[in-house]
């Protein structure tokens, strides 16, 4: 019979164990998924959103990820393994930065969006009403205009 002491490690190895067997076949984790570009352009009113973030959501897959809106309004969006995103369907929400803290104390929420004019109706990828295909390969630029 096997010791208590030894028998939680030898449980937590074959978790691992199976872990790292089964991970290729679960979508997202292995290296045989497609990858696509995408690019494009945020706008209210005709002119670009120069501050801001686009917010990609891929719920099929629990992804969701962050791209910085440059000063003239484009945004690209990439991984940590360089240019180009999972192909597959996701929602869109073009939102405000969060406010820098200020240093010492806290006196209230410091997770507070910037002064922006982006409608809040596109804060959240639910709300938005923004949804994009990413196809493996080039995809044509994402034109975003936002509406009031």
């Amino acid at each position: 019979m096997a010791c208590p002491q030894t028998a939680r490690p030898i449980r937590r190895a074959r978790w691992l164990i199976l872990l790292v067997v089964l991970a290729p076949g679960v979508p997202g984790c292995g290296p045989g998924r497609e990858r696509g570009t995408l690019t494009g352009t945020v706008k209210f009113q005709g002119r670009p959103v120069t501050d801001g973030v686009v917010i990609l959501a891929d719920n099929d897959n629990a992804v969701f990820m962050k791209y910085d809106i440059q000063p003239d309004g484009t945004f690209e969006a990439t991984t940590a393994e360089g240019k180009g995103i999972w192909a597959g369907k996701y929602r869109v929400a073009v939102a405000p930065k969060l406010a820098e803290p200020e240093m010492g104390i806290s006196q209230g929420p410091v997770a507070i969006p910037r002064p922006s004019d982006i409608p809040p109706r596109y804060w959240r990828p639910e709300t938005s009403g923004i949804e994009r295909e990413v196809k493996e390969g080039e995809n044509r630029p994402l034109e975003i205009e936002l509406k009031p």
